[in-house]
């Protein structure tokens, strides 16, 4: 009992990393999953397995020093020239689904509560830039609280919408998959789709995760990843299905999460639109967090700076660019392009093993 209380608050924090906006909100769910009509099952299935093994290795690096230099995991798998090369594409990055929490904040703000998209923008970048400058212990213990009630939330509109209109999942998996009705969605065909899942969410986590396993016992959090996807898995499943029982209603929504609740109860709607903003909230401190990190050690006054500037700085873009674009631009591109890493990882891994057994 007392290892299962000790794995909680990671499995907690993979969780609170893993739900953005594009999560909460269901505009990735939408875009990835439910898109692909009867084999979102498949598109779960590939980008939950990658999911795990790239964690398991992350957690792996960390326990061998990766993290002692900047940029260090990188050139632990891909060696000086193609690790410096994903170093600074994964800042960017980083710095760019930052961004897209920052959109699906004003979002949020303006569709649930009739608010400027500027206010839950700027809101949000606010509440992630002071608790990023806490410092990252403090980031597990406010992460490990709040990730595992934002998905109870989450996965209670999915099964609430499957038990009322579940009798509309088949029909809504045959509209969308004879095109009758127009989704955004990434890539070309299920395969492709949850590799580029994958890909976008491994350099989230890259650094991320090697840093914890660096500073705490690897079992414990291997043990709470793989808790905390266990519970992603569930909840994608769910909210997959919800999205098709109602695809009619979703399908032109920039927050399709919100118009499920609002179908449950308004005053439900406005409570989930709080809890959406958490989740975003819980996703973007550890994305500002490693780019900042990434700039200068944690703690030091340029630390704190360059928090406040990018902080704020990616906020302001927000602001000029629609949300739903932002998801499915930055995240399927750089999934991609992130996804080429688990080759680079295979291969150390592999070669490892090898070295292992041979001895």
């Amino acid at each position: 009992m007392k290892k299962f209380i000790r794995i909680i608050p990671f499995a907690g924090t993979t969780i609170a990393f893993f739900i953005g906006s594009g999560f909460a909100t269901a505009q990735e769910i939408l875009q990835y999953f439910a898109a692909y009509g009867g084999q979102f099952l498949l598109v779960i299935a590939v980008s939950m397995a990658i999911f795990v093994y790239t964690n398991w290795s992350f957690i792996q690096a960390g326990t061998e020093k990766a993290t002692e230099r900047p940029g260090g995991v990188f050139h632990y798998y891909c060696g000086k020239y193609i690790g410096t090369f994903y170093d600074i594409f994964s800042v960017i990055f980083i710095f760019l689904s930052y961004v897209v929490m920052c959109g699906g904040a004003g979002a949020a703000a303006a569709q649930q509560f009739a608010l400027p998209a500027w206010t839950g923008v700027f809101l949000l970048a606010v509440l992630v830039t002071v608790t990023v400058v806490l410092g990252l212990d403090n980031l597990i213990q406010i992460l490990g609280k709040l990730g595992p009630v934002i998905i109870l939330f989450i996965i209670l509109i999915g099964v609430w919408t499957v038990v009322r209109d579940g009798e509309n999942i088949m029909e809504g998996i045959r509209i969308v998959q004879n095109q009758e009705i127009e989704l955004v969605r990434v890539g070309n065909n299920f395969f492709s789709s949850a590799v580029s899942y994958a890909g976008f969410v491994m350099l989230w986590f890259c650094t991320f995760m090697a840093e914890l396993s660096a500073k705490n016992d690897s079992k414990t959090v291997s043990n709470g990843m793989f808790l905390g996807a266990a519970a992603i898995a569930l909840t994608l499943v769910v909210v997959s299905l919800a999205l098709l029982a109602d695809i009619g209603q979703v399908a032109d929504s920039e927050i399709p999460s919100i118009i499920l609740a609002e179908m449950i109860s308004p005053v439900f709607a406005a409570v989930f639109s709080l809890i959406t903003l958490c989740g975003i909230y819980t996703t973007g401190v550890p994305l500002l967090w490693t780019v900042a990190s990434r700039c200068f050690p944690e703690g030091s006054g340029k630390f704190c700076t360059v928090t406040i500037v990018l902080g704020l700085g990616g906020a302001a873009i927000a602001l000029f660019l629609p949300y739903r674009n932002l998801v499915n631009i930055i995240y399927g591109i750089n999934g991609y392009v992130g996804i080429a890493l688990i080759f680079f990882m295979l291969w150390k891994d592999g070669r490892k093993l090898y070295l292992i057994r041979k001895k």
